[in-house]
């Protein structure tokens, strides 16, 4: 499981809680892991997918 793999499954429009059922992770590991990349990627903090 990588980060890549987090965000292009959220870029597809997957639900933070789907891409960890999917990756068997929790859904507080999906959210460090797109939060890390944001970072990383010098991105605003706002989420880019926000959760309904």
């Amino acid at each position: 499981m990588s980060r890549a793999q987090v965000l292009a499954l959220a870029f597809d429009g997957y639900s933070d809680k789907d891409v960890a059922t999917i990756l068997d992770i929790t859904t507080d590991s999906v959210r460090s892991h797109r939060r890390h990349a944001r970072k990383q990627l010098a991105l605003d903090p706002t989420p880019l997918f926000p959760q309904d």
